[in-house]
């Protein structure tokens, strides 16, 4: 009887382990889906000086293709996130990863300016059909207690595809010209769709009940996240999106020596996610108050930069601070802030509004920042970054003071 017991238990840890196992597969494969969407979205900022040599996209016409990245991104997240509560999560992820591969690999093909916004625009688009539904995949493959931390872990691919994007497009940019940085990693999104496919297919995932994001705009606890959510999205892809032309024009650094100072910038991204868990607990695993430290720590370092008081250096590491600080504020608001409502079966509705928020400030930020460097240089945009860091600090500290009161 004993035995029948102890043969029972060993069968159970055995199962037990393999699910695990199993989970962690699932987990790797949406991480690097994830981390795909960064190296099919930063090559352009990368090529950009060889398509400016080439005569295809100029300072402003590569903000505006910035601009409209995040506005069609914006609004796709908005769409998709109700979207992603109903249809099934791998069903969207590997769709969205097959229009992002698409869109690249005709970008590749280095077609009129116009068509070049048109493809943007459906890499974009493809983009904003993933974070949603890969959260709520997390959300059924663990307990909601680890399901939590390991949405801290899914937001560092954010930094890793940064890394991995600059990496490979300065690579096939130097090798093979501009055309191979879209080609190649279109192709590689074209692989991952279909590996999500084939490992993801039958995750149960509990979908939501007719709620849509627009029901989910009208709760107030929703809307006061959306500004400061607008806020640390300004910085996040900008930093990204200008670091190229700013080391060019304002230091005068030769191209082909930028990797020197850039990479070091998404590696700072890494970093902030890596010790986001570190800081949600010093915070009292409160997302709100981990996200106003950063807020902080963003305008301290934006700063500087705004009085153009250094040189390459040290506004590389300035920019490190800035990158590193805006990674953690935007963990707690697309990581973890959605998290709160997986129980309802909304996750991707709260994601996709959260992410919408991120981009529309962006997008509408990018256009302005084109037009303002071009009149008034960069130092412009790092001013209005500290001025904005402060805004969402005091945001943040009154929620959190109407949170004490209630």
């Amino acid at each position: 009887m004993k035995l029948g017991i102890r043969e029972k238990k060993g069968q159970q840890g055995m199962a037990d382990k393999k699910k695990s196992l199993k989970a962690e597969i699932v987990f790797w494969i949406l991480y690097l889906a994830y981390t795909s969407t960064y190296i099919v979205r930063l090559n352009l900022s990368v090529a950009k000086p060889a398509l400016e040599e080439m005569g295809k996209v100029d300072t402003a016409q590569l903000a505006f293709l910035g601009s409209i990245f995040s506005l069609v991104y914006a609004v796709g997240k908005l769409v998709n996130g109700g979207i992603g509560d109903r249809v099934k999560p791998w069903i969207m992820v590997s769709v969205g990863l097959a229009l992002a591969g698409m869109g690249n690999i005709i970008m590749g093909l280095l077609p009129p300016y116009g068509a070049l916004i048109f493809c943007w625009g459906v890499n974009a688009f493809g983009q904003s059909m993933l974070w949603g539904p890969i959260l709520s995949m997390v959300s059924a493959i663990y307990d909601e207690q680890t399901a939590r931390k390991k949405a801290t872990v899914m937001g560092t691919s954010i930094a890793a595809g940064n890394v991995m994007g600059i990496l490979a497009a300065s690579f096939l940019v130097n090798a093979f010209g501009p055309a191979a940085a879209f080609i190649v990693p279109g192709i590689f999104a074209l692989g991952l769709a279909l590996t999500v496919v084939l490992f993801t297919a039958k995750i149960p995932v509990r979908m939501g009940k007719g709620v849509s994001p627009i029901k989910q705009l009208l709760r107030r606890e929703v809307q006061i996240m959306i500004l400061p959510a607008m806020i640390q999205g300004i910085m996040k892809d900008n930093v990204s999106l200008f670091m190229v032309d700013y080391f060019v024009k304002r230091f005068s650094v030769d191209p082909t020596l930028n990797p020197l100072y850039i990479l070091f910038i998404p590696v700072s991204g890494l970093a902030g996610r890596m010790l986001y868990p570190f800081v949600y607990k010093r915070m009292n695993e409160n997302e709100d108050r981990a996200a106003a430290a950063g807020f902080l720590l963003c305008a301290l370092f934006a700063l500087p930069l705004g009085m153009s008081l250094w040189g390459p250096v040290a506004a590389t590491l300035c920019l490190c601070g800035i990158y590193a600080a805006v990674s953690v504020v935007n963990t707690s608001f697309l990581a973890i802030y959605p998290m709160r409502y997986a129980k309802e079966g909304t996750v991707s509705s709260v994601s996709g509004i959260m992410d919408f928020a991120t981009y529309l400030g962006h997008a509408i930020s990018t256009a302005v920042y084109g037009i303002v460097i071009v009149k008034f240089g960069y130092a412009s945009m790092y001013l209005s970054w500290a001025f904005l860091s402060v805004v969402g600090l005091l945001i943040l500290a009154a929620v959190r003071r109407g949170a004490a009161e209630s």
